[in-house]
């Protein structure tokens, strides 16, 4: 009687840690895909924040040049 009621007691809390092991990887998993996501739209943030700074930056050697080419035609036609 005493050896089944330990085994009942010892496959009971041997279930009781299993399910707490369990909840703890779940937990471990999720937190992982959650710092994961995260941590992917900081990097997809990032990549946008690069292409906007160079897409900028773009811009204003596009109109740099525009308007250095406008200064010399209009140096030429003083010239002229």
């Amino acid at each position: 009687m005493i050896n089944e009621k330990l085994t009942v007691k010892n496959v009971a809390g041997q279930h009781f840690v299993s399910m707490i092991n369990k909840n703890l990887d779940a937990e471990n998993v999720m937190g992982h895909r959650y710092v994961n996501t995260l941590n992917l739209n900081l990097v997809v943030r990032n990549v946008m924040g690069h292409r906007y700074v160079n897409t900028l930056n773009l811009n204003l050697v596009v109109r740099n040049v525009e308007e250095v080419n406008f200064v010399n035609l209009l140096g030429v036609n003083q010239l002229k």
